[in-house]
């Protein structure tokens, strides 16, 4: 594969769909972290014991995991948040390596609220960080998810502020508006690395 790029940001700020524009427009190979992270919970038996192990039987409901349960415990606990981390970061990676090895892409984007947290943006050739403000941010989270503003704030909350990302990534998008000047934003960073290689 010739080229790796990381996107990255907190929830709300519209990282994947700065990964849908990369694919759609581009034809980049687009890697979902959060989806590949729910399809192994749905999927790995191993990893749902594991977590069930450390957070109770509590959060399996019908053999399935309770992702509310699961967030009510480790979104308002930054210890239990770290201990989720550890569980589900090595698994996630793992398959977004064979998904990657399995297809060899030109040019893949890997999407990942802990992207830098778990290692992969050491291995981008680019890293791609994804802001927004914080009221839009809460518009978002609780119109994709159906929770609470309060919910959504304490997710917030438990995740890195703007300057983390400022200082870590190579571009940086502000998603303050439209989806067009959000396309136009991704055009500009896009083209950028790809001269850059």
């Amino acid at each position: 594969m010739s080229l790796l790029i990381g996107i990255t940001g907190g929830s709300g700020c519209g990282t994947t769909s700065v990964g849908n524009i990369l694919a759609e427009k581009y034809g980049v190979l687009f890697i979902n972290a959060d989806e590949v992270y729910h399809r192994l919970l749905a999927e790995d038996a191993v990893l749902l014991k594991k977590l069930s192990d450390a957070f109770g039987s509590g959060i399996i409901v019908n053999g399935a995991l309770d992702r509310r349960a699961l967030a009510s415990i480790v979104f308002s606990d930054k210890d239990k948040l770290a201990l989720l981390e550890s569980i589900t970061h090595p698994a996630v990676v793992a398959e977004i390596d064979r998904i990657i090895f399995e297809k060899k892409p030109e040019v893949a984007a890997v999407e990942a609220i802990a992207l830098i947290e778990c290692g992969i943006s050491e291995r981008c050739n680019a890293v791609i960080g994804v802001l927004a403000p914080y009221k839009k941010r809460i518009e978002r989270i609780t119109a994709r998810d159906k929770i609470t503003a309060d919910a959504a704030s304490e997710r917030i909350k438990a995740q890195k502020d703007d300057a983390f990302y400022l200082q870590r990534c190579n571009y940086v998008i502000q998603n303050d508006g439209t989806l067009e000047q959000l396309e136009s934003s991704v055009d500009e960073v896009y083209r950028a690395i790809i001269m850059r290689g």
